[in-house]
């Protein structure tokens, strides 16, 4: 749904926030320089705010889609009234960013203040170095970074530094944008040290209490933080936005398609992978987005056109919120220059036809989903499902069918602050309001569980084989 990327940190977690559909001509704003450590007045932070109002409220299609107007407002009314002199960018985050992420729009809210960390671990920062996966309140501990080797994997948190886990959960969640409540889990997993101490302002040591696995009881333990050495040799190599691998006891192949972007790329990507699929006469093909946050919607356009038996569209229909800051990212879009501010310009959405018959992939195709497919990759499942595609497997998508996107980027005048909203109206085909529900559902693969969704997809071609 359009180019909505943020690239953000341990050190740095690729989270595409993500949408449909970049125009043409775009700007992206330059990120301003600021002093960090930069007191700020109360009128300063009061325009920032109101100017950030402004902008969600002038160019989102409909801000107030999953809140009520009367409730933002009166919270929007509370936070400005707890702005004071001498507070610095952290400050007005912390007040401000909940309030953005209330709105209930996974693709507008205010973005991590990336430079107050950078700052933190290069001065030597030790950060909370267990990884974990959230589940409701749960989270249970996958990974450590650093020297922590406590016996914690596989446990739960119970307690950090003396506060519930279940407190934690409740605080840094606010700060997480997102529709589906199991999308913003999965996010704040992924970005849970930087948010614990931009919210906390806490550093290592930790004292950690934790479930022990199979109820034998609890273990409570100080671990050091994770430094920027650690969180270097941590860090595994980033993985490539696109990649396959075939197996041949399967006559299947798996295409990891982790990211929407560099569609110049991804097409010469296609063309080599189907060529491949036709000389070692791949039958199945499993296309795996479990880990794909979106990007450019046209990238799913150039896949599903190797796959799909008839012309296909993934938006039915596009409306655009027109504004002045809107006008000022398309200048040579007539249609809308002509069109009135604060109208809705809407429009069908294109159909794409298939590739002739020689070229199309021919056998059998699954579609792997998760809590944390969204944005583009969301819509690319609810187009492939509606279409029959083939079977979808895995959980239901963080993104929505009927959803908001298309970034518009902004800095607030006086912190810098980057923020970012929706300009666009996405509507998928299909049935429902929620995400893409799967075929077969599975849970998200960990440690512990294995890969139930592949395995569940591997089941089936088995299964395949047997009744023929």
């Amino acid at each position: 749904m359009g180019c909505a990327v943020w690239r953000l940190g341990l050190m740095m977690v690729v989270l595409a926030l993500l949408a449909a559909g970049c125009g043409t001509g775009t700007v992206t704003p330059t990120e301003p320089t600021v002093d960090l450590e930069t007191r700020f007045s109360q009128e300063e932070l009061v325009e920032d705010l109101a100017y950030l109002w402004d902008g969600l409220e002038s160019v989102h299609p409909d801000l107030y889609a999953f809140r009520d107007q009367a409730d933002a407002e009166h919270t929007y009314n509370e936070v400005k009234a707890a702005l004071e002199d001498n507070m610095q960018r952290l400050d007005f985050y912390r007040l401000v960013a909940p309030l953005v992420a209330s709105l209930g729009d996974g693709h507008t809210g205010l973005r991590l203040p990336d430079q107050e960390w950078r700052k933190f671990l290069e001065g030597g920062g030790q950060v909370f170095p267990l990884r974990l996966d959230i589940d409701r309140q749960t989270g249970a501990i996958v990974d450590c970074i650093g020297d922590c080797g406590h016996g914690l994997a596989g446990s739960a948190v119970q307690s950090i530094n003396g506060h519930s886990f279940a407190e934690v959960y409740e605080t840094l969640l606010k700060y997480v944008s997102g529709e589906r409540t199991a999308f913003r889990e999965t996010v704040l997993g992924r970005r849970f040290s930087q948010l614990l101490w931009t919210v906390y302002g806490w550093e290592g040591p930790f004292v950690v209490e934790a479930a022990i696995k199979d109820g034998e009881g609890t273990l409570t333990a100080t671990i050091p933080g994770a430094d920027i050495q650690d969180i270097r040799a941590f860090q595994p190599e980033t993985p490539e936005l696109y990649a396959y691998r075939i197996l041949e006891s399967h006559d299947a192949a798996v295409l990891e398609f982790r990211s929407f972007v560099d569609r110049d790329q991804f097409q010469s990507f296609l063309a080599a992978m189907f060529e491949d699929f036709e000389q070692q006469a791949v039958e199945h093909l499993i296309i795996d987005i479990r880990d794909n946050g979106g990007g450019h919607s046209a990238l799913g356009d150039d896949l599903l056109a190797y796959i799909a038996t008839e012309p296909f569209r993934q938006f039915e229909q596009v409306d655009v919120k027109v504004s002045e800051r809107i006008r000022e990212r398309y200048p040579r879009w007539a249609q809308l220059q002509r069109t009135e501010t604060g109208e809705i310009l809407s429009m069908p959405g294109d159909y794409t036809d298939p590739r002739s018959e020689g070229q199309r992939f021919s056998g059998e195709t699954y579609l792997l989903t998760s809590s944390f497919t969204f944005s583009s990759a969301a819509s690319f499942a609810a187009a492939f499902k509606h279409y029959g595609m083939g079977t979808v497997i895995g959980e239901e998508t963080g993104g929505l069918r009927i959803t908001f996107g298309d970034l518009y980027r902004f800095y607030l005048p006086h912190t810098g602050l980057p923020a970012a909203v929706s300009h666009k109206r996405f509507v998928s085909p299909g049935r429902g309001q929620g995400g893409i529900v799967p075929h077969r559902y599975a849970p998200r693969s960990d440690a512990q569980k294995g890969d139930p969704a592949l395995e569940k997809a591997l089941e089936m071609i088995e299964q395949g084989r047997d009744d023929s």
